[in-house]
């Protein structure tokens, strides 16, 4: 669930995990990366690099869950 929702919204996954201040990092990230380089960059390089922060997020949303789900309980 946590990879979905990390490919949905950058960083959602990572909310959902309950580690919050992860999943905002992951999102001001991306976002600030495409405010700040958006005159200089396409649509379609910006669609790149949105892409590559919601994988990004996905991959460490897998491993997040994976890590507390072997944890001890």
């Amino acid at each position: 669930m946590a990879v979905l929702l990390s490919l949905l919204v950058t960083g959602l996954g990572q909310a959902y995990l309950g580690v919050w201040v992860r999943g905002l990092s992951f999102l001001i990230s991306a976002l600030s990366i495409v405010f700040f380089l958006e005159p200089y960059l396409t649509d379609e390089q910006m669609l790149v690099i949105g892409v590559i922060f919601g994988i990004l997020s996905a991959i460490d949303a897998y491993f997040l869950a994976k890590k507390i789900n072997q944890s001890p309980k």
